[in-house]
């Protein structure tokens, strides 16, 4: 998901329903290494398995999408080993 909440923050998170839960689980035993990847930018909530990056919205739109792009991109160069089947490309 990538949006921007009540705070005024833009956020990019991965949600994980019942049927991912133990994906979430094994992504938090991770919890250092995913962090290193990502620039130590994951936030992990556990209550409701939600990883998630926050940035502060900013007037400088130009720079504020150049973050969300890459963060996105961050997101799905290391997690999509964990959310496609092994084989998927």
């Amino acid at each position: 998901f990538i949006g921007i909440n009540r705070k005024n923050m833009l956020f990019v998170e991965l949600r994980f329903g019942e049927i991912a839960k133990d994906i979430f689980y094994e992504l938090v035993k991770r919890e250092e290494e995913i962090n290193d990847r990502l620039d130590y930018m994951a936030e992990f909530d556990v209550v409701n398995r939600r990883i998630g990056t926050y940035i502060y919205f900013a007037k400088n739109r130009e720079i504020l999408i150049k973050r969300i792009v890459r963060v996105v991109d961050k997101y799905i160069k290391y997690f999509t080993q964990y959310t496609f089947p092994s084989g998927t490309k």
